[in-house]
């Protein structure tokens, strides 16, 4: 016979029925504070621009060339 977990703590004492509710609010909140942060850092990394994906080699050669630019003056 197969046992429900609301079974199992309906079968508890009062008081421990009382520790396992406080635990799972405190879980409960920690969770949706969990899911607010994942969602608030999914939005930042959208807005932030993408790197560019460029392969070719006029791409890599103008890149490189900008870092080693200097001016004079």
């Amino acid at each position: 016979m197969e046992r429900r977990l609301d079974d199992v703590i309906a079968a508890l004492p009062e008081e421990r029925r009382a520790r396992v509710d406080a635990r799972f609010e405190e879980l409960r909140t920690e969770v949706e504070s969990l899911g607010d942060l994942r969602r608030a850092a999914g939005k930042a990394r959208q807005s932030l621009p993408r790197p560019s994906r460029s392969t070719s080699p006029l791409s890599r050669r103008s890149s490189k060339q900008a870092d080693n630019a200097s001016v004079d003056t």
